[in-house]
Parts: C-alpha cells; structure tokens; sequence
C-alpha cells in the first residue's frame, strides 16, 4: 500500500513539473510576442505626430501625397489591415495619419530612421507587390502555363553518372555566372551609393527646414541640375545591364525585359528628344515660386508635357528644388542712389524673396587667386510702388514661430527705411496652406499674429548727414501693409468663407489705428483652374467690391500667379473675372488684380528679346491695375536693366508739364541724388530760413547790423541765391511739393518782386535825404 502510494506521488510530481514546465515554454513563447507587440505600436506612435510629417511633405507635392492615401485605401479594401477609408484630398490630416499608425502596426517591425519616408516606402512596395501577385493571377487564368513534360526515367548507371556530370557542369557554369553578376552587381551598387548620397545630401538640407516653412521652397533648373536628371532615368550601360540581369536572377524579368537586356540594356523610360531638351535651355537659371510653375514653364518653352514624360519631369522638379539655408543671415541691401519711384500710371509690384539678403562673392575678372569682391544686393527702387518681403508663414496652430529678419534683430529697418526714401511702400507677405482647417480660435489666433507682426516697429540708424542730427540719428520704422498668400485656394472651395472672415477681422483691428495700412491677396491659380467652369472670385466678392451702402472694400489688391505661356493665361484670367462680375463690379476687380510674372528669362522670347515682356506690361496697363514680378531683379542680375528700362518706357506717366518738372526730366541726376535726401533740403531750408528772418529781426533794432548788410551785401545776394537754389531742388524733387512745384515757384517770385516793389516804393515816397 505504502509503495503504491509512493508510485503514486512520484508519478503526481512528474506530471507537475511537466505541466509547470509546458507553463514556462507557454510563457516564454509568448513574452517575445508581447513585447515586440509593445515595441511596435511605441515605434508606430510617430505615425500619428503631425510633426513627423513636416520634412517629408518639403519635398513632395500634393499629388505624392494622394497616391499614398489611394494606396492605404488599397490596403484598407484587401483586408488587411482594419482601417476605415481615408478621403483623398492630398492632406495628411488625423485620418490619414490613423490609417499610416494601423498600417505600421502590422509590419515585422517599426521603421527606425526616417521613420515617415520608410514607412511610405514600405507602403508603396507591398502594394507593388499586390499589384505584381494579381497580374500574374490574371496572366495565369488567361493563359495557363503547360503541364510539366513527364520524364521517361531510365534505371542504369550510364544516365545516372551522365546526369551527374551535367549536373556537375551545369553547377560550375552557374557559379561563374553568379561570380560575373556579382561583378556587375557590385559596380552597379558603387554607382548607386553614390547616387543616393547625391540625394541623400539634398534630402539632408530639406530636413533642415523648419515645418511650414514652405517659402524657402523654389524651383531652379541649371545645367549641372538637367545633366542630373538625364542620368537618373539613364544610367551607365553597364549599370543597367547588371540591374536587370540581378532581376532575371529574382525571376521578375519578362520577356520582354529580357529583349533588352539582351541587345544592351535599353531603357524603357521614355525620354524627350534632342530639340526638346534643347528647349530647356529656354527656362535655365530662371527662378519660379512653385512646382506648378515650373511645370507650366518646361512645357511652353520646351514642349515636354508631363503626362507623357512623368518620370522624367520628376527628375526635372527633383533637380531644379531649391532649399533656402536655415542659417539666417542679416538682410542687406543698398539703393545704388537710384532716386524715388517714378510716377507710373500702373502698380509696379516687387516681391522680395527673403533668402536674397545675403552677400555673393564674384571672382575678380583678373589674374588666378584674386580675392573675390563682395557684391551687395542692389534694388532700384524707382521703377517699385510697393516691395513685399517674402515670406513668414502661419502654422497650424496660428502662430508664426519663425518671424525670419521680421524682428528687432534682423535689420528690418534699415531695409523698410531704404524703400521709404524712395517713396517706395513695403509689405509683408504671410503664408498659409492651413486655412481651410481654421476653426475659430485658430483664426482668431492667426488674426493676432498677422496684426501683431504689423505693429512692429524696429529701430535703425541713420546714414549720411541725418546720422548727426540730434534726435533723428535713430528711429524706427513699420511696415505700409499685409499680402496675404493663400496656398492651394481653388482646392477649397468649401473653406473660402474662412478667409472672408480672416480678412474682415483683420481689417475692423486695422482700421481703429491712426494709420492706413493695405491689405492685399495673393492667390496662386494655374492655367487648368482657369478654364475650369467653377468659380474662383465670386466666392471672395465681398472682399473685393464695395456693399450697397458704399462701405470700402477690405482688400485692395488681388495678386494672382499666372503660369506660361501668359499670352493665354493673362487672357484666361481676364475672361474668367468677366464671367463672374458685372458692370462696375467688373471694373473694380479688375482694377484691382495684379498677375505675378518673371522678369527673367526675355532676351530668349521667340518673337524677338523682350517682346513677350512688352505685351505683357501693355496688356495689363490696359486691362488690370499693373504688374508684379517674382522675384524682383537685383541692380547685379543682367536683366534688370532691360527690366527698369522697360518698365519705365511703358509705365511712365508721358510727357511732363511745367518749367520746373520740365527740368527735373532733363537733369534726372538732381532728384536722383535729393528726393532720397529730402529730408536734409528739408532741414536746409528752414535752417536758411530761421537765418535769414532772424537776422532781419535783429537788424530792424541794431544800425551795426545794417551798415554790414549795405557793407557786404555780396554776401547777402549769395546768401539768398542759395536759398532760392535749395528751395527749388525741394520744389523740383521733393513729392511733398509735388502737386504745388509750379504754384509755389510762381508764388515765391511774386513774393520776392512785391517786396523790391514795396521798398522802391517807399524811398521814392520818402525822397531824397539831406
């Protein structure tokens, strides 16, 4: 009984320690599970910061950004992942974020680095590799491969040794055909490290950007940049031969793929011929605001259209994007003493890209291992109504939280103060591509931040003969008004209603000061939105015209990006503004829309250097309220001068009348040099001025003073000759006389002859004296 018992515990006890045992194997098997689990959904946690996303969406565009959600909703629509639709909309709002977090869920593991572009990445390859499984099902279900041939086996040891053997060679030939790919595949993997850290370097410096920060993006194509290109989509013979032999080995080759790397590795990427890439050399070197842009300018100068070409306009965009630096320096700029602006008959609107304010070097045209000379940015102020600073950007949360040079620190005065002694009046250009999300505190927030950077005033110095002046050698100055970029505004038109009321709270805040300040719009629109039968403008028509009640309208200028060629699109946007206004509404739109074009680029036009560049200026004289040009060109960029000249041809104000206007435009040198200076001819003249009446004062009670008057009266007809010259300078020069010069001139004679009339008057009254 006892033994039995005994038999009894021990087989008790074994059967524990197994079961603790399977226990543990259980535990231990899933622990690993649990905490790969936990890793991956802390790794996939970026997904859902909006903040990941802010250096990956620098370097794409809104369609990269559609396919990715069309993609998700691929996914979605496979079972695969569990996850609602997401609206394609070229967002990546909170549902698109959602639906990239399921996704990443599911993976082995989490991307580490670059977690947003390997993510998508590995997004792109599974749907790839979706779309590969079901052509080869539809491939087998329309042709179905052969049976497998049935092999006669015969049992002797002939074949068998036979078979051997072939098997023998056929496994040497295989390792030296691997031994040569390897070969291949090792060269061809040189060239594409190197490559990639050609881009891996640019995708560093677009990194560096600040989130938002979407104008410090443009697009500049140059021969290094179109050299780039032609090699992405066409790489080394041998490069090409070794990518699709590696791809036979992987057995993703088709016959067709095959053919061509049999005769040399052609490519099947379809690439412009030589007169169009020629064409490009049309739009080298010519800077341009937006992918969009760019795009339009390739194919109206070089007819290469991007649906035919998408791969190789690709690499176009890719090679021509430009990132400003992220290390700011001070903005500095000089005027070159090119007077105040002229009296244009039309707007003459500048947009001044920030990233322009720093110094170049330029080689000096001498002996090897000069120094190079510094050149300074130089604008010609004369031929500008108004320069806009371009531009500080509104996130999303409202807040502009990098203000750029638009702080005390940036010398912004010295920059407002050079344009306003031209008479040229400054704006500051904000940039948004969030309004249509605003919900009211958000508006209300970014309402704040446009009118608190307005507010700003910043101190600058004073140069030349006003830095000793007491009390004037330092001051401050504030911007004239506000332009308003607006990004992808024909995308939204449901959300348009927010900028009525972003605009009109803006403006009741403004109008309480004393102070007028402008506020313009800027609207990117291309050429498709144009001809488009939906509306643009009607939406907006209350900022634009005025009520019944005769209350001003809160905009005064509408800017608009127009896309070449502009000989239609200028056309394009005058139609579609006919179309939506009526009568003096119409009128009053259009006197207040300004299209942005370039200035570069002309001395190439097909019908002769600057002639598109004429009917440009001359049908927007005639048809809208005048001209914007994006960027504006420095006094160093070879076409600024042609650019003023023709400028000042077409918008001049013609013939002027009157003696005195009639000599300022025959020594333009004069006003050159005093209107800048007005201010010291002003002071000049009321220090002549406080002279010469004092001195009249005192000698009505001191006969000391008048016996040196008839003694040195040399001296005194100087003395007023050259304040009649200083006043007339003023008068000549000055646009605070600008309306009077002749009145006050003829005046001031009248004044001057009443006076030796009087005094004749009076000695022949009083007779001669004993």
């Amino acid at each position: 009984m006892d033994k039995r018992r005994t038999n009894n515990n021990l087989f008790l006890n074994r059967y524990q320690c197994r079961s603790v045992l399977m226990l543990w194997l259980l535990l231990f098997s899933f622990m690993p599970t649990t905490v790969s689990a936990q890793q991956a959904v802390q790794g996939c946690e970026m997904a859902l910061n909006k903040e990941s996303y802010s250096g990956y969406l620098l370097s794409v565009d809104i369609a990269r950004v559609e396919r990715t959600q069309r993609e998700l909703n691929q996914i979605a629509a496979s079972n695969q992942v569990a996850f609602d639709a997401v609206v394609v909309d070229g967002v990546l709002g909170a549902a698109t974020r959602e639906a990239l977090y399921q996704y990443c869920l599911g993976l082995k593991a989490p991307p580490g680095d670059n977690f947003v572009i390997n993510l998508i990445t590995k997004l792109d390859q599974q749907v790839a590799l979706m779309a590969a499984v079901e052509n080869t099902i539809n491939d087998n279900e329309l042709s179905p491969s052969p049976p497998a041939p049935v092999e006669n086996v015969t049992s002797t040891t002939e074949t068998v040794a036979d078979k051997a053997d072939k098997a023998d060679k056929a496994d040497k030939a295989d390792k030296a055909d691997k031994a040569d790919k390897a070969d291949k595949a090792d060269k061809a993997d040189k060239a594409d490290k190197a490559d990639k850290a050609d881009k891996a370097d640019k995708a560093e410096t677009i990194t560096k950007i600040r989130p938002g920060d979407q104008p410090s993006i443009w697009y500049l194509l140059t021969k290094e940049g179109l050299s780039t290109a032609l090699k992405a989509i066409q790489p080394p013979a041998s490069q090409a031969v070794a990518v699709k032999e590696a791809d036979k080995e992987k057995g993703e080759e088709d016959e067709e793929a095959k053919g061509d790397a049999e005769s040399g590795g052609e490519q099947s990427i379809p690439v412009p011929g030589d007169e169009a890439l020629a064409g490009l050399e049309l739009i080298m070197d010519i800077p341009y605001v937006n992918r969009t842009q760019f795009l339009h300018a390739v194919a109206a100068k070089s007819g290469i259209d991007e649906a035919q070409y998408s791969e190789f306009s690709e690499q176009l965009v890719s090679a021509a994007t430009n990132v400003a630096s992220s290390q700011l320096k001070p903005i500095i700029t000089d005027d070159d003493s090119c007077g105040c602006v002229r009296d244009f008959s039309n707007t003459v609107y500048g947009f001044y890209p920030y990233w322009r304010s720093t110094k170049s070097r330029e080689e000096s045209p001498g002996e090897e291992g000069e120094v190079a000379d510094d050149v300074m940015p130089v604008i010609d102020y004369s031929v500008y109504s108004r320069i806009a600073y371009y531009a500080l950007t509104l996130e999303e949360s409202g807040e502009i939280n990098t203000p750029l040079h638009w702080n005390s620190n940036g010398k912004l005065g010295n920059f407002i103060n050079k344009a306003h002694r031209h008479k040229t009046e400054v704006d500051l250009v904000v940039y948004s591509d969030h309004w249509s999300q605003w919900s009211e505190s958000t508006l209300q927030a970014s309402v704040t931040s446009v009118y608190n950077q307005l507010m700003l005033q910043v101190e600058y110095e004073q140069s030349g003969a006003m830095a000793y002046v007491p009390f004037l050698s330092s001051t401050v100055a504030s911007p004239d008004g506000v332009t308003l970029h607006f990004d992808r505004y024909f995308d939204h038109p449901e959300s348009r209603y927010k900028l009525i009321e972003f605009v009109s709270q803006l403006y009741e805040r403004l109008e309480d000061l004393e102070r007028d300040y402008t506020i313009n719009i800027l609207l990117d629109i291309g050429a498709s939105e144009l001809v488009s039968t939906r509306k643009l403008f009607g939406d907006i028509k209350s900022l634009l015209v005025s009520d019944k009640s005769g209350a001003a309208a809160y905009v005064d200028s509408l800017l608009v990006f127009i896309d070449e060629p502009t000989t239609d699109t200028k056309k394009l946007l005058r139609s579609k503004i006919e179309d939506e206004f009526s009568g003096a509404q119409r009128m009053a739109v259009l006197r207040k829309v300004i299209p942005v074009i370039s200035p570069y680029g002309h001395e190439n036009d097909a019908r002769g250097p600057y002639t598109q560049f004429d009917d440009d200026l001359i049908y927007m004289q005639n048809n809208f309220s005048g001209v914007a040009l994006w960027p504006l060109p420095l006094a160093s960029d070879k076409d600024a001068p042609t650019v003023s000249q023709r400028l000042i041809e077409i918008y001049g104000g013609g013939e002027i009348e009157g003696a005195i206007n009639t000599l300022s435009a025959r020594f333009p040198a004069i006003c050159e040099f005093a209107c800048p200076n007005r201010w010291g001819f002003r002071l000049a003249i009321d220090l002549l001025l406080v002279l010469a009446v004092g001195y009249g004062v005192l000698a009505i009670f001191s006969r000391r003073l008048r016996r040196f008057y008839s003694r040195n009266s040399i001296y005194f007809i100087s003395y007023i000759l050259l304040m009649v010259v200083v006043f007339s300078i003023s008068l000549m020069c000055d646009p605070f006389w600008k309306q009077m010069r002749d009145k006050v001139f003829v005046g001031s004679f009248l004044v001057v002859a009443a006076f030796f009339m009087i005094r004749k008057y009076s000695r022949a009254k009083q007779g001669p004296l004993p």
